[in-house]
């Protein structure tokens, strides 16, 4: 008998389908390591059927900054961060609420202009961000958050990672 195992996040498993088939016999088993709301409903079918293993990604815990993004609505909870922002650059609000969910709160405290985030390195890395990144991601050096955190040294040019190198060492003091 087939067994039926998910790993991935996103739109990829039809549950009503799984269910239907596990319940009629089509297949042996399930095991599902994420699912498309966390945590699952309490009357999610899934939850009764003896032949389905549950593994949250999480433990059924939101992933950081996904507190808050209610029914994992991506595009409702942008829409809110842009009307509490309309300062911000869309393609900028987009990538922040990507990468730090309703953490971008914090990233964004007390702002009220693109003026407020501080310097910007390039590439869309502000002061902000990278104080934001010292504070609650571990990044120490600017090849932290160039290389670990953001990715951005890929974009950033060989003066602007010189500039976040000479900011750094003053930033983690404060």
């Amino acid at each position: 008998m087939a067994i039926f195992g998910n790993t991935a996040r996103g739109p990829m498993v039809d549950y009503e389908a799984l269910a239907r088939a596990l319940e009629g016999g089509r297949l042996g088993s399930a095991m599902l390591e994420t699912f498309a709301v966390e945590p699952a409903p309490p009357d999610w079918p899934l939850l009764r059927l003896p032949n389905v293993t549950l593994t949250p990604h999480v433990a059924g815990a939101p992933l950081p900054g996904g507190e808050g993004i209610e029914h994992a609505d991506f595009e409702g909870f942008l829409a809110r961060l842009r009307a509490g922002h309309p300062w911000l650059p869309e393609p900028l609000a987009r990538r922040y609420a990507r990468l730090y969910g309703s953490r971008t709160a914090r990233l964004l405290d007390g702002a009220r202009s693109l003026g407020d985030l501080g310097r910007a390195f390039g590439a869309g890395l502000y002061e902000a961000k990278a104080r934001y990144l010292i504070a609650n991601e571990w990044a120490r050096t600017a090849q932290d958050v160039l290389e670990r955190r953001t990715k951005l040294g890929l974009r950033l040019n060989e003066a602007e990672r010189s500039e976040l190198a000479a900011w750094m060492p003053g930033a983690r003091r404060r």
